[in-house]
């Protein structure tokens, strides 16, 4: 039986999917190359990765280095047993492009067309061992929530200027939230991928404070002649340390959550979630997690990806706001199928009238409503 009461173990960095792939990939590389003609099912054991992926990171790597199926073997092996070599990249190397390849192709747009750029000067210098990258953009398709293609490439070409060259931008901006247009003098520091969407993170001179700014969003830009005075020790990451993935709330936050044994696994299988983060096991299988966060909203939608299976021991502001929400939630799901004036308390309520997650999440013992 585990102890109860462990020592909390803190984590320093946080894991990543990119670190996954990259590793997945290696992976499937090296086996390829020793000649062991490993299938997909067997590297799906192997990697306890699903078949549907196995088959894109192998999709991704014959964009890279040509392969081929042998079907007396029932496994895939190198079209040309060369190919590895003649390529002036490790083994490790080779992975981060395939990975870089595999995101640019789902982004599109002008991070897209410069990746494709950089393959085909790879190609030049590798050839015949490098085939036509667009035969492989055009047969196969990644499917991710929230993809975005960004199509303006003198837009991200001029953010790129104005962040190498610490030029100040001129640009008029359409809030998502707001709805208002402004224009704005920003001092560029990064552009960050998240959620398939591309932000500049910049200082604005109209609030006096680092924002986020969609590509989307921006209207219009001009790169100004005046230069400014870039932060020495900038760090995006440093920057982001204590955010849940990269939007901040102005106060760093103690959260708690206790995550049901039919989720622990889950929740173990990566070594950790968060830098901040420190964890214990329960006895009764369940996992803890102390993390140290700055602003609630987004760990919050994390947390609801969980229900109901999480439970917030702190801090009772975010237990209590959490409570409201997902009594706002059953309101308008049950107002679908009956008056308004007709709610009844969760324990007197029809399951099947609202969606099975939500009813057995607000019906657990993790939240009283």
């Amino acid at each position: 039986m585990k102890d109860e009461k462990p020592s909390f173990t803190g984590r320093r960095r946080r894991q990543t999917d990119l670190s996954d792939k990259v590793i997945g990939i290696m992976t499937i590389i090296r086996e390829i190359e020793q000649g062991r003609y490993p299938s997909v099912q067997k590297l799906a054991d192997e990697l306890e990765l699903s078949r549907r992926t196995i088959l894109r990171y192998i999709r991704a790597i014959e964009a890279v280095v040509p392969l081929v199926y042998d079907r007396k073997k029932g496994g895939y092996t190198l079209l040309n047993r060369e190919a590895v070599k003649l390529i002036p990249l490790r083994h490790e190397e080779l992975a981060v492009l395939v990975v870089l390849y595999d995101m640019a192709f789902h982004m599109g747009g002008p991070v897209n067309r410069y990746f494709q750029g950089i393959l085909k000067r790879l190609q030049a210098c590798s050839a015949p061992a490098v085939r036509d990258f667009s035969e492989i953009a055009s047969s196969f398709h990644i499917i991710m929530p929230g993809g975005s293609e960004h199509s303006d490439e003198s837009l991200f070409r001029d953010i790129v200027e104005g962040i190498i060259n610490h030029r100040r931008l001129f640009i008029q901006y359409h809030g998502i939230t707001t709805r208002e247009r402004t224009k704005r003098k920003v001092d560029p520091y990064a552009l960050v991928l998240h959620d398939g969407f591309l932000y500049l993170y910049a200082y604005c001179h109209k609030r006096k404070a680092f924002r986020w700014f969609g590509l989307d969003r921006i209207e219009s830009l001009v790169v100004l002649e005046e230069e400014f005075d870039r932060k020495e020790d900038f760090n995006i990451e440093e920057e982001l340390k204590n955010s849940w993935q990269m939007w901040q709330g102005g106060k760093v936050m103690d959260v708690t959550l206790r995550f049901s044994n039919e989720v622990a696994p889950r929740i173990l299988r990566r070594p950790f979630w968060h830098p901040s983060e420190e964890r214990r096991e329960l006895s009764d299988g369940s996992v803890e997690l102390r993390l140290k966060v700055d602003g609630t909203e987004e760990i919050k939608q994390w947390i609801y990806s969980y229900l109901p299976h999480v439970e917030v021991i702190e801090p009772p502001g975010l237990r209590s706001e959490i409570v409201k929400e997902l009594r706002k939630a059953l309101h308008s799901h049950d107002s679908m199928t009956r008056p308004a004036d007709s709610f009844r308390r969760p324990g007197e309520m029809d399951n099947e009238r609202i969606p099975r997650g939500l009813a057995s999440g607000i019906k657990s013992r993790n939240f009283r409503l």
